[in-house]
């Protein structure tokens, strides 16, 4: 802690101080990440072409291996898996989905044919409008039970972020993390 904060009160001079040196320590934070980007970036884009080439080949190469276990089933009746080289092949369940035309042509049969279930089948959510809480008249929201509660005021310090800033958030988030 600076010797500033341990007066009792800051004052706004105090505070500019504090400011100032946050704002030139984040920027040197910034500088470097941009700096790691910028670099990061030139090595990616160095072997973009031989990693769409590894990318390309894998995905073959897992298509193929995919439609050799879907040609060879019965070598999965059981077990339904088995690990080969460090990659786990074999059958597995599908998801179960539903299929139908419409939404609202099956809303409407299902309200014609099935009225007492109608409600389980059915969902129709209901919430609270807050937006539209806040405009009624404070009369009307008090009938409610529902209170307007202004908000205090809490102290912040925020930098507009550029995506290096915003890196150098979630470093600072970690690094306040692990005080």
């Amino acid at each position: 802690m600076t010797a500033l904060l341990k007066q009792t009160t800051p004052t706004l001079a105090d505070i500019d101080t504090l400011a100032q040196t946050y704002a030139e320590s984040h920027a040197e934070l910034v500088a470097l990440l941009a700096k790691i980007d910028e670099e990061t970036r030139t090595v990616y884009e160095r072997h973009a072409a031989t990693l769409m080439q590894a990318a390309t080949l894998a995905s073959g190469h897992k298509d193929e291996l995919v439609a050799a276990v879907d040609g060879a089933r019965d070598l999965f009746a059981k077990p339904k898996s088995q690990t080969l080289a460090g990659v786990k092949v074999g059958l597995r369940k599908g998801i179960d989905k539903l299929t139908y035309d419409d939404d609202t042509k099956l809303i409407d049969r299902i309200v014609a044919l099935f009225p007492d279930q109608a409600r389980t089948l059915l969902r129709q959510k209901t919430e609270v409008n807050k937006d539209a809480l806040k405009t009624l008249p404070s009369k009307d929201r008090q009938r409610l039970g529902v209170k307007l509660v202004s908000g205090a005021d809490e102290p912040f310090a925020t930098i507009a972020k550029s995506d290096a800033e915003k890196a150098a958030a979630v470093i600072l988030e970690k690094v306040a993390d692990a005080q």
